[in-house]
């Protein structure tokens, strides 16, 4: 989750450090093979679900592989999008932030707020490689005036896959089995209400967005 966390990130903003990062404090240059220590703050997002926690491995794990540590700045009261027009709107920009949606982050990039990634992708040539091999995802983070303020992404619907949970004790008390068609999900959820008049029977925890991830299945994704 860290790791693909930093990968969605948007890019460097365009008003920190010209030297690519805050001071580390780091004494004199790094042993042969030992990556150069560097220190980025970075506004992320804690999920009430996930919270943020500093002691993750990931955030060691990124330090040994890049030499990157990431000073985490977390909103306050976990809405991103306000820390985010906030941050912008006062001009005193993290070296990162996290956005939610690929929108956000062309909206404050066309404002100036953030660099143009494809600038600096010749001294990221690990990056430059990763464009090459994946050119339809490298496209997709592109932004509508031809530049990109957000680091593409390869596999994020692999991380994000979602299962079905149901309330096994309710179905055997009710003798219902774990429904297999979608019409065997309807009469399902048509028992249960029958059982439960005052209960909904199908539901998600952040509301009806995700009826959407039903739709492809009729035929009706994106509309």
């Amino acid at each position: 989750m860290g790791i693909t966390t930093v990968m969605a990130t948007a890019a460097l903003a365009g008003c920190t450090n010209p030297s690519g990062g805050s001071d580390s404090g780091s004494s004199g240059p790094a042993p042969a093979g030992t990556p150069k220590e560097k220190t980025f703050t970075f506004l992320d997002y804690s999920n009430a679900s996930w919270p943020y926690n500093k002691d993750w491995p990931v955030w060691k794990y990124i330090k040994e592989k890049t030499g990157v540590t990431l000073n985490i700045q977390v909103p306050p009261d976990a809405l991103l999008d306000n820390a985010l027009n906030l941050t912008v709107a006062s001009g005193n920009m993290p070296d990162m932030l996290y956005t939610q949606s690929k929108k956000t982050a062309d909206k404050f990039g066309q404002q100036g707020a953030l660099v143009n990634i494809l600038d600096y992708v010749n001294e990221m040539p690990n990056l430059k490689k990763w464009m090459q091999q994946f050119p339809t995802d490298t496209q997709n983070a592109m932004s509508s005036d031809g530049k990109m303020y957000i680091f593409p992404n390869h596999g994020i619907g692999e991380t994000n896959r979602m299962n079905w949970m149901y309330r096994e004790d309710i179905f055997k008390k009710n003798g219902l089995s774990a429904p297999a068609t979608w019409d065997e999900l309807y009469d399902t959820l048509k028992k249960l209400k029958q059982a439960y008049p005052d209960s909904y029977p199908f539901a998600w925890r952040s509301g009806l967005q995700y009826l959407r991830n039903l739709a492809p299945a009729f035929a009706t994704g994106g509309r």
